[in-house]
């Protein structure tokens, strides 16, 4: 952290006007509600009340806390340091990038990179950072912002009483467990839980990449997760042909509509797989599925997070999930 303290240090002796690429200089403390506990500020977007901080038990790590955000998506890990934070402010122009991130796929923030041009003003700061402290633009800026956020465990951060006055306390994931007359919602009765047997099997089907992470054998039968891979920018393009968000889930449209939209929706699966033991076939006897959609996180249940997080799927994709 010394050397952490030595470059900030080298950073405000530059007496640059951060404000120009979204990190102005203000308050080390922080009111908001969604500060964590232990936050040290180190700069302010200077709109909706962005800032960027240390975290007391996180060492070197820069968060970007978001109080306009949606609930939670108020605070995400952007650098896993100072310097790297500095690294990716020469590579993208403006911090206001870094926290955008968590909910852009690689085709918005290339857009919005393109679409932004830096002015003057940006461009001499950033040239002031890169040449008085020797830093180079951070190589794939994206896929390392993501790397970080896929990989941190949110559960660790620790708010203030005001924060769980606003927002209620998310329910845990309950202990995974599959059974054959069950689905992701629950089980009835008193079935004992199948045990697992992992796969990791790959494949491609139709120009769709498929995974097979998992087989469950119960005492009735097989149970088998598959996991179809959806890249986050086709499921944008069916959103926004339809004009579909949380706001707006299709309910206005007519029954025409709803039916090409189901046909249409890159995240809809429903199959009826067949297993082959010993030359017999087996039929599937029912099934389910669920889906995750990066596009709008905040949106997805407890039920496919838990599938998510069991199998380690990479959240920045979309995923159609289908038990049988």
């Amino acid at each position: 952290m010394i050397q952490q303290y030595k470059i900030i240090e080298k950073y405000l002796k530059l007496n640059i006007d951060g404000s120009r690429v979204g990190l102005e200089r203000g308050e080390s403390k922080s009111n908001y509600f969604c500060t964590p506990k232990g936050a040290k500020v180190i700069g302010w977007a200077g709109v909706d009340g962005i800032h960027y901080c240390f975290v007391r038990g996180f060492g070197e790590m820069v968060f970007a806390v978001s109080p306009m955000n949606t609930p939670g998506n108020y605070v995400h890990p952007v650098a896993r340091d100072f310097m790297d934070f500095l690294q990716l402010l020469l590579a993208c122009g403006d911090a206001a990038v870094l926290e955008q991130v968590y909910c852009w796929d690689q085709a918005q923030f290339d857009a919005f990179l393109q679409d932004n041009p830096l002015t003057g003003e940006q461009q001499a700061v950033l040239d002031a950072i890169r040449e008085k402290l020797l830093l180079a633009p951070m190589e794939q800026p994206f896929a390392y912002i993501k790397e970080l956020q896929a990989e941190f465990d949110y559960s660790r951060i620790k708010y203030t009483e005001d924060y769980y006055e606003w927002v209620p306390v998310e329910p845990k994931i309950p202990e995974w467990k599959v059974y054959f007359d069950g689905n992701f919602w629950g089980h009835h009765g008193r079935e004992r839980a199948g045990k697992e047997i992992f796969l990791d099997r790959q494949f491609v089907w139709d120009d769709e990449v498929w995974h097979i992470p998992a087989i469950y054998t119960c005492s009735k039968g097989l149970v088998v997760d598959f996991c179809i891979q959806v890249p986050a920018e086709r499921i944008r393009s069916f959103m926004d042909k339809w004009n579909l968000s949380i706001e707006n889930d299709g309910t206005d449209f007519t029954d025409e509509q709803r039916m090409q939209i189901d046909a249409e929706n890159p995240l809809a699966i429903n199959i009826n797989p067949k297993v082959v033991l010993n030359g017999t076939v087996l039929s599937g006897s029912h099934g389910c599925g669920v889906s995750w959609n990066p596009c709008f996180p905040e949106g997805n249940g407890l039920e496919v997070k838990s599938v998510t997080q069991h199998y380690g799927l990479d959240p920045a994709y979309g995923w159609a999930i289908w038990r049988s």
